[in-house]
């Protein structure tokens, strides 16, 4: 048999058990490398999406404030008031009921010289990434931000800014692993 003809029966015979147990490996190490490279991106898209509709809440609180104030400033219905007066994103809001991207819900409370937004359900790099973006002295100022509470721990006043991401994820800060985190942003109506 020549080289030839060994050649061209090799190939009519296919691929060898070995040779497609390497390539089945080759193939799950890139499907799970470019799954994990997906899920970062989602998530990064996940907390630049919350920031702006963060921005865009206060903002449209603020604005209730000067031509609705009684109605939001009713602590107990604070979310509905604002979400019959179109103050939340459109993509926020199913059947009246406010959801972040996380799925988790989102409320505001107000009194008469703040108001508080709350994201919830948030996994740990999702809370810790939106706990330390805002609270930085510079834009905490600009927002009009009072202080900021991670999973329903003690405030932390905007004088203590910024808030880095080691005391975001240790005690009194965004520590569960599961959905189980909370941010609450407190805001001046007037700044």
């Amino acid at each position: 048999m020549t080289l030839v003809s060994a050649l061209l029966l090799r190939r009519l015979r296919g691929v060898s058990l070995g040779e497609a147990a390497i390539g089945l490996v080759v193939l799950g190490m890139v499907a799970s490398l470019a799954f994990a490279s997906g899920q970062r991106v989602l998530e990064s898209r996940r907390q630049q999406t919350a920031l702006e509709q963060i921005y865009t809440i206060a903002q449209k609180v603020r604005e209730l404030y000067l031509g609705q104030t009684p109605a939001v400033q009713d602590a107990t219905t604070g979310t509905a008031a604002i979400v019959s007066a179109s103050g939340f994103p459109l993509d926020m809001v199913r059947a009246g009921v406010v959801a972040n991207d996380w799925g988790g819900a989102v409320t505001v409370s107000t009194s008469a010289t703040d108001f508080t937004v709350t994201y919830s359900g948030l996994r740990a790099e999702g809370c810790i990434a939106l706990a330390t973006r805002i609270a930085n002295p510079g834009q905490a100022a600009q927002m009009g931000l009072l202080g900021v509470a991670m999973s329903g721990n003690a405030e932390i006043a905007a004088s203590a800014f910024p808030i880095t991401p080691a005391q975001a994820g240790g005690a009194g800060g965004c520590g569960s692993s599961g959905a189980a985190n909370a941010v609450a942003w407190r805001f001046a109506v007037r700044i």
